[in-house]
């Protein structure tokens, strides 16, 4: 960072590093965090390009590196979260008398302090003696661009009082990380070390180590063709979500093991590496150790706790709209239609392929109309932290390398919320798209309940012809659809069909 900031002008230190990683011999991964507000107003192509010379010019001859840019927020609901997901991880043992611990969280210039003050003489103890201090401080280090200072103290004789730490008030509710009551009957494989995740966390992403707990379902056994030694697959289930599950015997011992004590219908909890399968593209979890148990369903809370539409856009913000055709398209055509009244935000996705519970959305377009002028457009590239089919790429022209540096959907989805608000939401072939919305806005919280219309739908209602593609209706309208398969593109071509089927009424 010293060499970085040396050849950076002053108002582009901007940067914090995060994390480097290697990989193989010949390439170096880099992350580095940025503030929101800099990430959104200092961020630029250009700004990219010269990190990379600078990247470059340090690297040794001949080695290659990934860069990924980050955004980060200095806010209380953030840091608990990561706090939160830090102490699963690193205690399973530890996380469940900390999760309700009272934490206090103050800012100063450039430092985040961090205050556990009425600790029970035995985990104080414990963390002090395992320095949780220090790794609190690290893991904490590489999510947040302020220093980070962890103070612990004990509930008896603690130096440390509430009352001595201002507390910033709270934005919205803080949840801690949800996790399963069970009891252990009998180890099957190993012994499973963590109390398990609601497997709907578990789906969030990639993860070195996953622990889930539910029902057996679907469980079958396969051979490697190359190989020649059994395997299974099933699916665990514990109503929040299901995970598909894999395991491979090391021997005859163990799978004869196995096959006696698992069958479709039992309890079971399950740890092991969470990873994209190469087949299915989808999350799987690989068994290192497997127990059955009695899982207390009473203690998963199924309901979901939407999240509100944020004060301002955090990611993605919409760019205003202009196009002098559409200002006269209804001057002289009477009154507006009703399905154009108000705001209606049409919109279009990309995706890696057509099942919403397991493809991924790479890309969203849409245009926002008001009164049927086009006001405002949302548009982002997405990164699906998975490998773009080539049958995918070969329709959306979408590749790995164009998704490389974008954000996550976890960090665009709520400034996509914000943008439909109080809208109408109209798709070309709505149920495709309105599904992925619906499925992956449960999965982060938010709740995509507008009315919806289909201009595929309207066309068939409206028009006699053999094809209601967007392609075909665009050609009969005289509607310029540029680069047709990108969702912007896509969304604005929609929007102006929409227009068109409003005047030919039902």
């Amino acid at each position: 960072m010293y060499f970085f900031n040396r050849e950076l002008r002053e108002e582009e230190r901007i940067f914090k590093l995060a994390g480097a990683e290697l990989v193989g011999e010949d390439k170096i991964r880099l992350e580095f965090l940025i503030a929101a507000k800099d990430y959104d107003s200092l961020l630029t192509d250009a700004l990219k390009q010269k990190v990379a010379g600078i990247v470059a010019a340090l690297l040794p001859q001949g080695m290659d590196s990934a860069i990924r840019y980050r955004k980060t927020i200095s806010e209380e609901d953030y840091i608990l979260q990561c706090l939160h997901e830090f102490l699963y991880r690193e205690s399973p043992l530890l996380y469940p008398k900390l999760k309700d611990a009272e934490i206090l969280i103050t800012f100063e210039y450039n430092t985040v302090k961090i205050t556990i003050p009425h600790l029970p003489s035995d985990v104080y103890g414990f963390m002090v003696q395992n320095g949780f201090g220090e790794k609190i401080e690290n893991a904490l280090d590489c999510n947040v661009m302020e220093s980070v200072e962890v103070e612990l103290g004990r509930r008896e004789g603690s130096s440390v009082s509430s009352t001595a730490v201002r507390r910033r008030k709270k934005t919205k509710e803080i949840e801690s990380i949800k996790t399963v009551d069970v009891t252990v009957s009998e180890n099957v494989v190993g012994a499973v070390a963590r109390k398990p995740l609601y497997i709907k966390t578990a789906l969030g992403g990639e993860k070195d180590t996953q622990t889930v707990c539910g029902t057996v379902k679907d469980l079958t056994k396969k051979t490697s063709k190359l190989k020649q030694k059994d395997f299974y697959l099933f699916r665990i289930d514990d109503t929040t979500g299901s995970i598909a599950a894999k395991y491979f015997p090391r021997d005859a011992e163990k799978s004869a093991l196995f096959e006696q004590k698992i069958q479709n219908g039992c309890q079971i909890v399950a740890e092991g590496p969470v990873r994209m399968d190469q087949y299915s593209h989808e999350l799987s979890l690989t068994v290192y150790r497997l127990a059955l148990c009695q899982i207390d369903f009473a203690t998963i809370d199924t309901e979901v706790k939407y999240l509100s539409a944020e004060d301002d856009y955090v990611t993605v913000r919409p760019e205003a709209y202009c196009d002098e055709e559409q200002t006269l398209m209804f001057q002289e055509d009477g009154p507006l239609p009703e399905l154009l009244r108000g705001d209606v935000v049409v919109f279009d996705l990309e995706t890696t392929g057509i099942k919403s519970t397991s493809d991924r959305i790479i890309e969203i377009g849409a245009v926002k109309l008001r009164d049927g002028v086009m006001i405002e457009t949302f548009s982002t590239l997405i990164n699906p932290e998975m490998p773009i089919p080539a049958e995918a790429s070969g329709v959306n022209h979408i590749y790995d390398k164009d998704v490389e540096h974008a954000p996550v959907l976890g960090e665009v989805i709520g400034d996509f919320y914000k943008f439909t608000r109080g809208a109408l939401m109209v798709a070309h072939n709505a149920s495709f798209d309105m599904g992925f919305i619906t499925y992956y806005g449960k999965e982060h919280r938010y709740l995509f309940d507008n009315p919806v219309a289909d201009t595929l739908q309207m066309a068939r209602e409206r028009l006699r012809r053999s094809k209601y593609n967007l392609e075909s209706l665009c050609k009969d309208f005289k509607i310029e659809i540029g680069n047709a398969h990108r969702a912007t593109y896509d969304a604005v071509a929609t929007a102006k069909v929409l227009k068109h089927l409003c005047r030919l009424g039902k």
